[in-house]
């Protein structure tokens, strides 16, 4: 429907902000499976939001261990 349709327009667009290829090509991969029904469509929706969720913990973590072993401690809060 239109607002799938909006949704995805939308996670496209905030997707090209970011700087991380592999979560670009992750997302890339994705849009090109299409669900063949609604159960399927709902399996999708929720292993993306599990996916991302699980992404958004890790680089909360990771960044600031990355930034620390770049920069020491202004690196860290940098992230």
């Amino acid at each position: 429907g239109s607002a799938a349709g909006l949704s995805g327009a939308v996670g496209k667009g905030l997707a090209q902000l970011t700087f991380d290829g592999d979560y670009k090509r992750t997302r890339a991969r994705a849009d090109l499976r299409r669900p063949a029904n609604a159960a399927q469509g709902v399996w999708q929706g929720g292993r993306a939001l599990g996916a991302g969720v699980v992404q958004g913990v890790t680089g909360v973590v990771a960044q600031p261990i990355r930034g620390y072993a770049r920069d020491g401690a202004r690196g860290a809060l940098k992230g």
